[in-house]
C-alpha cells in the first residue's frame, strides 16, 4: 500500500514536471 503511495506521489511530480514544461491549464489535468 505504502508503495503505491509513493509510486502515486512519484507520477504526481513527474506530471507537475512536465506540465511547467510545456503549457497546461489548471481545468484540466493531465491523466
Amino acid at each position: 500500500m505504502a508503495a503505491a503511495l509513493r509510486e502515486n506521489l512519484r507520477r504526481r511530480k513527474a506530471q507537475a514536471r512536465a506540465a511547467s514544461a510545456a503549457p497546461a491549464t489548471e481545468d484540466e489535468p493531465l491523466k
